[in-house]
């Protein structure tokens, strides 16, 4: 097999567990946001902190690194908070299509931060999915938008947390950065959670435990499929996340979007597919 057949499959695999870390972060029920996010970002530590000790490779990063290391964790543990809260309330389909937003966002972050070039078409299509968006959000004013607002929100803030992962891609591990979030994100919560613990059910801490998994087996993922392929080439499968979301979401709670969400994620993942080709002719 192929370097690049394997990174499709890993790839295919990281959105599949991406998608039932949704479906267990809803199987939790009634359990504080905080409480979900701490589990899972204690077994992602748990993990990455052990890969780090075997690879002998630095665990809380380079001091002159430190600025960008406490930014991408900002970035990052709000966009995880508000996706949990967010994934409890609409369609998981819905929530796939939404949290695809987030390449573009590096799109324009990248452009707007780190001073890359943003071609025309680019552009274009950043306004495109953006009005797209629209009809998956519907905006209303009311309070059922906030959830969809939340996903909104956190598909941006990952994707100024991915921007600074670009900024950090030649001076720190991406083990190193993974840990460096997981566990100093974990520690901001610990008060809170402390503070506002439920006891979970049986069923709820074997929820718990899924989260956990599917979240790390998710990220590892990701990280071979990037290791087989370059990310030119095959990130165009993690838009499989919205496929697997929509059948997850049927089979649990017989979920169905709306026309216009579907129409809407039909957009967005066709604009993604137009620059995927056009990037690779580039190159």
């Amino acid at each position: 097999m192929s370097n690049k057949s394997q990174a499709v499959i890993f790839m295919l695999l990281s959105a599949l567990a991406f998608a039932l870390m949704s479906v267990f972060v809803r199987l939790t029920g009634d359990l504080p946001t905080t409480e979900k996010v701490f589990f899972r970002l204690l077994i992602s530590s748990v993990v990455v902190f052990f890969m780090l000790l075997k690879a002998k490779l630095p665990i809380l990063g380079k001091k002159w690194n430190q600025k960008l290391l406490i930014a991408r964790t900002i970035f990052g543990l709000i966009a995880i908070l508000l996706y949990f809260y967010g994934i409890n309330y609409i369609y998981l389909a819905d929530a796939a299509m939404l949290s695809r937003l987030n390449p573009f966002f590096v799109s324009f972050f990248a452009w707007f931060f780190l001073k890359e070039k943003l071609p025309p078409f680019q552009l274009i299509a950043l306004l495109l999915v953006f009005l797209s968006s629209l009809l998956i959000i519907k905006p209303s004013f009311n309070l059922n938008l906030m959830p969809t607002l939340a996903i909104v929100g956190a598909a941006a803030l990952t994707g100024g947390s991915h921007t600074i992962i670009r900024a950090l891609k030649f001076k720190e591990h991406p083990l190193t950065i993974v840990f460096y979030f997981s566990f100093i994100s974990m520690l901001v919560l610990l008060p809170f959670v402390i503070i506002n613990f439920k006891m979970p059910t049986t069923e709820q801490w074997w929820c718990m435990l899924g989260i956990g998994i599917s979240g790390v087996v998710s990220q590892i993922f990701l990280t071979h499929a990037y290791r087989h392929a370059k990310a030119s080439e095959i990130s165009i499968y993690s838009y499989s996340t919205i496929i697997f979301a929509t059948i997850l979401g049927f089979v649990f709670w017989r979920e169905v979007s709306d026309l216009m969400s579907i129409i809407g994620g039909i957009i967005i993942i066709g604009i993604s597919i137009i620059l995927f080709i056009k990037q690779r002719k580039i190159e």
